[in-house]
């Protein structure tokens, strides 16, 4: 948790205050003098006076000071930060000042010095490279715009001080207040991870934003940021994140196919779905979900729409539809009297380019009040031009304060209705500007899934010792099989070979007909090192002698065949994050088509089965059209073993089954491979 010196300081020095407002220490004075009640005062030794305020020359002519805010030169700040924190008892810091570890060796090395003198002291550190922190209690942010804190606005945390901008620009021009803004910059200390816990450890009877918006470019400490983030979901608060950084700049060599699918990126969705946090892709997704969770998100699914422009109202109707909201067909032929002639009392209800708060009022109010058959209502209402629509916005934001029904106002004309907006904005308004961008938020919105509460519970058994099994990266087939069946893990039945007599025996053993495999080669299928449905000796032997001249075969690998639905699950470690499951559709198609999902271990059932839900394959799986599914509750157990071998056996770093066959509602692991760090 933060010291209180860094939220409800009573003494702030700016360090490098001036009076010039285009520079950083000009501008974070100015904007602490206009919020914050308590004392400031600044280390300016070229002038006594500065923007009003006794200007100091030397540290030690200052009294105790809670909070430093620095806007020099990064090669001045270590020293003073120690003498700061020795003689005036300073324990939070702000460094503005650029020109540290994201500027060269040199830097990084200074920043390594400042990190050092702050934790001498006992001190927090907010920065360097950063545009300020604010709170409801003080603005020691350098930038504009600047917000109004208020505690049903959102909480804004950044990497970068200049997306941070960027974000409130937009979200304050929509209606959005901002209650906290925490810019971490180069997080030397406190990055994300760390404002997200003390979020999260804050006292119930503490008020704060309800909704927290995060941009990251990086993620420090995941464990950190799940626990934390995942308690504030629990306990009702909305994460949302814009996180950069989804694709690698260049490839690498996959020698399996959950390495190939488990991307670095794919750990990080993982890890928001674990957490319940919903990732959006842009700015103005992020805000535009910030301004749908503001307005209040109904569980149902009908939707009543009021326009004065068909246009709009056609484009909304398609794109709810398509995104699996109902605009029911309705008709108030009691309207038809109060509306202008031509106008349309279905829904959309368009009372036409020329309807006033009149009729607005007529058709806003029979949706709210008289009209169950929907459950929200958004209103379109721009403006053509000819009068000003002010009174149809003040009759658009009484129904935003009262209504009982959640009220959607787009407001699409930026310039026509420009000061009407602004208007509307001041009442405590918040707004869309384009109902397609509507209609996306509304629908990640009502799919969005919170994090399971159902945790699986291990119990770690009595361990295969993998330390003695052979030596090398993968496991043999026999390794294989048997921690497989540790795991309680059906397989087909199988035998290694290395000659033909003993391939023939093996056949004998367990019956035709037969599959039989290279052991060795990382893709056995595009190297012809798989022959399936062999059915009796002779063409065993065919086979046999073909595999055995492909290079790099170290064995043969008898088994029964087996033929059905093909699935897919994986495994494997990511550095940071943990345990990655992966599963869906298996066989040759699994990277062509990549129909996966993945999830942060450790899994339970519930959360397995939920997952199942989002492949497109899931309605086959389910029995489509009266077709035969797969046991679903079956691969979800497997998948949770897969998981608690992860666990259990941390050697293991990338598991491959693939494919498993469905057959008989049963699932037999058919190939498998295992990789050991």
């Amino acid at each position: 948790m933060f010291v209180w010196q860094l939220t409800k300081p009573q003494h702030i020095v700016v360090v490098g205050g001036s009076d010039n407002f285009k520079s950083p220490g000009g501008k974070v004075l100015q904007n602490l003098i206009a919020s914050f009640d308590g004392r400031i005062s600044v280390l300016n030794p070229k002038h006594k006076k500065i923007q009003g305020l006794d200007s100091f020359a030397t540290v030690a002519e200052l009294s105790p000071v809670d909070m430093a805010i620095f806007a020099i030169p990064a090669r001045f700040i270590p020293p003073l930060v120690g003498e700061l924190g020795h003689s005036k008892q300073t324990k939070a810091f702000i460094v503005l000042s650029a020109g540290f570890a994201e500027d060269s060796p040199k830097g990084k090395a200074l920043e390594a010095e400042l990190l050092a003198q702050v934790q001498k002291v006992g001190g927090q550190l907010i920065g360097p490279n950063c545009i300020g922190l604010i709170t409801p209690n003080f603005n020691a942010a350098f930038t504009t715009p600047i917000p109004k804190p208020a505690p049903n606005g959102i909480d804004l945390i950044s990497s970068s001080g200049a997306t941070a901008v960027f974000i409130m620009e937009m979200a304050m021009k929509q209606g959005l207040h901002i209650n906290n803004l925490y810019s971490v910059g180069n997080a030397a200390q406190i990055g994300i991870e760390e404002v997200l816990a003390h979020l999260d450890t804050l006292p119930n009877e503490c008020e704060q934003s309800h909704l927290k918006l995060l941009y990251l470019e990086s993620l420090r400490d995941p464990t950190m940021f799940l626990k934390h983030a995942r308690s504030l979901v629990s306990k009702g608060y909305r994460v949302l994140v814009l996180k950069a950084g989804r694709t690698q700049a260049g490839s690498r060599a996959a020698s399996s196919h959950t390495g190939a699918l488990a991307s670095p990126d794919v750990a990080v969705d993982s890890l928001f779905q674990k957490a319940g946090v919903l990732r959006c892709e842009n700015r103005q997704e992020l805000v535009s979900m910030a301004i749908l969770y503001t307005l209040g998100v109904n569980e149902g699914l009908n939707i009543g729409i009021v326009t004065h422009a068909g246009g709009p109202a056609v484009i909304l109707t398609d794109a709810l539809a398509s995104q699996g909201f109902t605009v029911p067909e309705l008709r108030n032929d009691s309207l038809a009297g109060v509306l202008l002639s031509g106008s349309s009392v279905g829904n959309p209800i368009d009372i036409l380019a020329t309807g006033k708060r009149s009729e607005l009022n007529a058709a806003l109010h029979w949706l709210v009040y008289h009209c169950e058959e929907v459950d929200s209502v958004v209103v379109i209402f721009g403006s053509p031009g000819l009068n000003s629509v002010s009174d149809e916005y003040a009759l658009i934001l009484e129904y935003l304060h009262n209504s009982p029904k959640p009220i959607y106002p787009i407001l699409p004309s930026v310039l026509n209705a420009n000061d009407e907006m602004q208007a509307f904005v001041a009442g405590g308004g918040v707004f869309f500007y384009d109902e397609s961008v509507f209609a996306a938020a509304l629908e990640r919105a009502a799919w969005a899934e919170l994090p399971s509460s159902h945790t699986q519970n291990f119990e770690t058994p009595q361990r295969i010792l993998l330390a003695n099994f052979g030596g090398g990266a993968y496991l043999s087939a026999r390794e294989t099989e048997h921690l497989l069946a540790w795991a309680g893990i059906r397989q087909a039945t199988a035998r290694e070979v290395h000659t033909l007599e003993a391939a023939k025996k093996v056949a004998c053993e367990i019956g035709f007909p037969l599959v039989i495999k290279v052991i060795g080669p990382v893709h056995k299928t595009e190297m012809g090192g798989v022959v399936l449905n062999i059915q009796n000796l002779r063409a065993l032997q065919a086979a046999y002698k073909r595999l055995s001249t492909i290079v790099g075969v170290s064995g043969i690998l008898i088994q029964t065949m087996h033929t059905g639905m093909e699935l897919y699950v994986g495994g494997k470690r990511e550095a940071q994050f943990g345990n990655l499951l992966l599963f869906g559709q298996g066989g040759i198609y699994l990277e062509s088509i990549q129909d996966t999902a993945c999830l942060l271990g450790p899994v339970s059932e519930n959360e397995v089965l939920a997952a199942f839900r989002k492949l497109r394959v899931f309605p086959i799986w389910n029995g489509l059209r009266r077709q035969k599914g797969i046991p679903l509750n079956e691969l979800a157990r497997i998948i949770c073993q897969v998981s608690l071998l992860l666990e259990v056996y941390p050697q293991i770093v990338e598991l491959d089954l693939n494919p498993l066959i469905v057959h008989n509602d049963e699932i037999v692991v058919v190939d498998a491979r295992i990789r050991l760090a």
